[in-house]
């Protein structure tokens, strides 16, 4: 099927070579073949998808038979409460390498090599379907693939080999029907019996239906015992059963299926895709091509399907960017650009106008401020060389700040050592204050007065202390009404 499938596929790019000059400008969506690949489900206790990258090969090498560095897989992550789930599709390196030089034999390696159940996975996360848990069958030719959703995500997938072509070799055999020819009765004749519709029709129906019933009833079985395995795993059953694919076309399969299996069955219509409702296509037509729709609009869904192109193949192919994606980001880059350049040149031109109003001021400081010394020539050097008056300036002002520290520490020493001598003198006294004290030139003066508790004769005391202390040149003049004490005196 898969040579087949790759022939039509050759021949019809051949064609669009020779119709269009510029030959087929579309983009290849491909599926590998179910028997090239597995899955495995893992539960990641981080939310990092790098931490996650880094110990899914120890996990993968306790399941699988060989080692990693003969796989070739690529992942797909959902965040959860506890981590991320991942979905591994998993194919052995050589048997990929060898399909992938056959694709390139053919000139028919694609812009997206996919799986079907990344593809459907893809378009389920945007899809209309109501139910959180169901079952997707896709009953095929070669075939059946069986999809269990949880919260509609995939978390178990399965394979049964009942299919369209066990139908057509059971009913060529028992109706001796030519092999070219049963595919087309199959379509146009078979149907399915439920149990109470056996007593409606003649033995030949009858017989037709038991026919039916014994060819789909492994897989019937199969779908019972994956169906208990999910009700184990999840600790709840799911809610219905979705069919499609081209077996799914014949005459009342869902109703056969839902007594069977105990829940409603119903055919998956291209309209629970948003895009997909107003194609134009009858209900037997989507059934027969809705695995190759699927996989088209997954390509445009988010998430995206999976593409096993990656890694060391993924530089070998082209188209892998879509038109639409390209001019998209094209647009958004060439928007943003403009925006950043916008506010570069705002920002440039409030830069250049403070710049010369900060000038200007410079400018005006340097004419006006004459203790600066800046003569004419130096000013004209501040528009062309800022940093030669920077540097004279900076000279004036280590200059200035030094003469400021030495007349500071002269005049600290001036204004204490008579304050400190004068404190020497007079003994510790709570009922007298010094009110005030000046100095300058050699000559200091000080005030006294009585305190609260005080009294004049303290003050009169604090006369005869001084008039007996050595201080040169000194006069005391007592204030009785105001009950203070003038000291005056010099110092060297």
């Amino acid at each position: 099927l898969e040579e087949v499938q790759e022939e039509v596929l050759e021949s019809y790019l051949e064609e669009k070579d020779a119709v269009h000059d510029g030959g087929f400008d579309g983009k290849i969506i491909f599926q590998i073949p179910n028997k090239l690949f597995t899955t495995r489900f893992l539960n990641i206790p981080v939310k990092q998808i790098k931490k996650a990258e880094q110990m899914i090969p120890f996990q993968l090498d306790e399941e699988l038979p060989y080692s990693v560095s003969d796989l070739h897989f690529v992942p797909s992550y959902t965040k959860v409460e506890e981590g991320l789930d991942a979905v591994r599709y998993i194919t052995n390196l050589e048997n990929f390498d060898r399909y992938y030089q056959n694709l390139e034999q053919l000139n028919l390696v694609p812009a997206i090599l996919s799986t079907e159940m990344s593809c459907i996975q893809s378009l389920i996360d945007s899809s209309k379907i109501e139910e959180n848990s169901f079952c997707l069958i896709d009953l095929g030719h070669e075939s059946t693939k069986v999809y269990f959703f949880s919260h509609k995500k995939i978390v178990s997938n399965h394979i049964s080999y009942v299919g369209g072509k066990v139908l057509d070799e059971n009913i060529s055999n028992t109706y001796d029907i030519p092999s070219d020819e049963v595919s087309l009765f199959k379509h146009q004749n078979c149907f399915f019996l439920t149990e109470n519709q056996f007593e409606g029709v003649d033995e030949e129906q009858k017989e037709f239906g038991r026919l039916i019933k014994i060819i789909f009833w492994p897989l019937i079985m199969d779908l019972k015992k994956w169906l208990l395995g999910y009700r184990i795993a999840r600790g709840s059953n799911i809610e219905k059963f979705y069919i499609t694919g081209g077996t799914s076309r014949i005459t009342n399969i869902d109703n056969f299926l839902s007594q069977n299996l105990g829940l409603p069955v119903e055919i998956l219509k291209l309209h629970n895709f948003p895009g997909m409702e107003n194609i134009g296509l009858t209900l037997e037509q989507q059934c027969s091509f809705q695995m190759a729709e699927i996989m088209s609009f997954s390509s445009f869904a988010k998430p995206a399907p999976v593409n096993l192109l990656s890694g060391e193949y993924a530089s070998s192919f082209q188209d892998n960017i879509p038109l639409h994606s390209t001019v998209f980001i094209s647009v958004r880059t060439f928007l943003f650009s403009i925006f950043i350049i916008v506010g570069l040149l705002l920002e440039w031109n409030l830069l250049i106008n403070d710049e010369k109003s900060l000038d200007r001021v410079i400018t005006g400081a340097l004419r006006k401020n004459k203790a600066l010394k800046i003569n004419k020539s130096q000013r004209r050097q501040y528009k062309k060389r800022p940093e030669r008056i920077y540097k004279t300036l900076k000279r004036k002002e280590i200059g200035i700040k030094r003469e400021i520290s030495v007349l500071e520490s002269a005049a600290a020493k001036e204004a204490i050592s008579p304050l400190i001598k004068l404190s020497q003198i007079l003994p510790a006294n709570k009922k007298i204050n010094l009110q005030s004290f000046k100095s300058k030139n050699g000559s200091a003066s000080a005030l006294f007065k009585i305190a609260g508790k005080g009294r004049l004769k303290d003050l009169e005391t604090l006369e005869s202390k001084l008039k007996s202390s050595t201080l040169k040149n000194k006069t005391l003049k007592i204030n009785k009404r105001r009950k203070s004490l003038n000291l005056k005196f010099n110092f060297d």
